[in-house]
């Protein structure tokens, strides 16, 4: 005799939460020039994926985004749902291990709730799998929030997180009543759609190449998203006629900015000035700046470029004519896509 479905309330509203939540971050990335995937790259998990793209190119990782992160994590999340107890017992275990990232706190506390789960519900299967069902969507969803900067945009920071959450649901559902494949088939399709999105707003960006100018330098950028797009150099050329410079840095704003600044404080009368500058290997940008008419302004680059926000300075201490000042940098490739 065929079983019933169970939960079939959690297939509707978990897919009608996703459809939503798609259409949401879909509208906005039209709208306002900003996607779902130019938010995940703007929290600092995306560090990792910036040095992973430099090394291996953007397309592996769509596909580790779009199908191998789907498997691995409906095996932690979802394996539950076969209804044994040795695999409710693992995935509560696996999914105790992602929510670590927190603290050890977050980790314990999810695997309290779970073995919670297990036992209290251990002769009552449905109710067991009703709270798993929600304990794991609720978890799938807090492990995904490091994936995003809130920012200014807090309402899509909230649907990218609620539309996590009716993926769990669904997911749920599925393994539930059917078996652990459909539900990697949901999580493939999802993650292949913001996949997709990610693969072609990172290939957009590599083909910009930005120039602001003001009327003492010009400023050249150009992200370097691919290994294979420049070799590692740096170089520092005067014109022979020592009125202009050009330089070029191959890593970030932060860098060029303080080797500018080194020079002004060569130009400086009488006055010691510091700079500590931070700065994070990846992403990487070639920087070219181009002093015009003979102009020896160097602190004007610097300026120029703290204007368009690719780099924020922060002063620490001034006064008897020296200042101390830290350059951070703040350049985010996908920013504004």
């Amino acid at each position: 005799m065929r079983k019933p479905r169970l939960f079939r309330w959690a297939l509707w509203w978990g897919l009608g939460i996703m459809i939503v939540c798609l259409a949401a971050i879909v509208v906005d990335a039209l709208v306002n020039g900003d996607s779902s995937a130019a938010d995940e790259m703007s929290a600092p998990v995306m560090g990792t994926f910036y040095k992973m793209i430099y090394h291996f190119g953007i397309w592996p990782i769509v596909l580790y985004i779009g199908v191998i992160g789907p498997v691995f994590e409906e095996l932690c999340f979802r394996l539950w749902g076969n209804r044994k107890r040795w695999t409710g017992y693992t995935s509560v275990v696996l999914m105790a291990l992602w929510m670590t990232a927190y603290g050890w706190w977050a980790g314990a506390l999810a695997l309290a709730a779970g073995v919670a789960i297990m036992v209290v519900w251990r002769h009552d299967e449905k109710r067991r799998l009703f709270a798993m069902m929600l304990l794991s969507s609720v978890l799938f969803a807090l492990v995904h929030i490091g994936n995003y900067e809130p920012g200014a945009n807090v309402p899509m920071f909230l649907i990218s997180v609620l539309h996590k959450f009716g993926m769990g649901l669904a997911a749920s559902y599925l393994v539930i009543n059917h078996n652990l494949l459909w539900s990697i088939g949901l999580h493939i399709l999802n993650n292949s759609v913001l996949a997709l999105m990610f693969g072609l707003a990172v290939d957009k960006v590599a083909d910009t190449v930005t120039t602001v100018e003001n009327e003492a330098c010009r400023i050249t950028l150009r992200p370097v998203l691919t290994q294979s797009a420049h070799e590692d150099t740096f170089e520092q050329r005067w014109h022979g006629d020592g009125t202009s410079v050009t330089c070029s840095d191959f890593g970030t704003p932060g860098y060029v900015a303080h080797m500018l600044n080194s020079m002004a404080h060569m130009e400086a009368d009488g006055s010691t000035e510091m700079c500590e500058y931070e700065w994070t290997d990846f992403p990487r940008t070639e920087i070219t700046v181009e002093m015009l008419d003979g102009s020896r302004d160097f602190t004007s680059p610097v300026h120029l470029m703290e204007e368009q926000g690719w780099i924020a300075i922060d002063t620490v201490k001034s006064g008897d004519g020296s200042c101390a000042f830290k350059i951070r940098n703040t350049y985010d490739p996908l920013a504004g896509l």
